[in-house]
């Protein structure tokens, strides 16, 4: 994965532009296009674009679901009640611990898709201090 593409300070924040690859392909199933995609988060938003490889000019750009859905649909009630009785440093913990959780299942689910099934968890998995490990492109299966 070509990260670091380009990287600039905003409020704070980190505009990082990854290139967007599988975890796996199979060329006798399906051809690449040869279309380079590459995705961009920046200030709770992500967005996906395409890079003419002739021109090297932005080609398309696709907004990803959750930021389409986040900007069309009101937050639910629920959510708004949870938000309100917890503090900013409550909210953190729990969004990060549901995001490395999301991640994880993320990645098992592709081993089990992929090989028919979970291999070494504790090659991704923290269990003493519950996080992830540096995941790199290269499946642990």
């Amino acid at each position: 994965m070509n990260e670091n593409l380009e990287k600039t300070e905003t409020k704070n924040k980190y505009e990082l532009i990854q290139e967007v690859e599988t975890l796996y392909f199979d060329e006798n199933v399906i051809r690449e296009s040869g279309i380079s995609l590459r995705r961009l988060d920046h200030n709770n938003h992500r967005n996906y674009f395409t890079v003419n490889s002739e021109t090297n000019q932005l080609d398309k750009i696709y907004t990803s679901v959750t930021t389409f859905a986040k900007e069309v649909m009101p937050t639910n009630d629920g959510l708004l009640m949870w938000m309100k009785n917890k503090t900013a440093e409550e909210q953190a913990a729990i969004l990060k611990s549901s995001s490395t959780y999301g991640t994880l299942m993320d990645i098992l689910f592709n081993q089990l898709i992929i090989s028919g099934e979970i291999k070494d968890i504790d090659v991704i998995f923290d269990k003493k201090n519950l996080r992830m490990y540096e995941y790199s492109k290269e499946p642990a299966f």
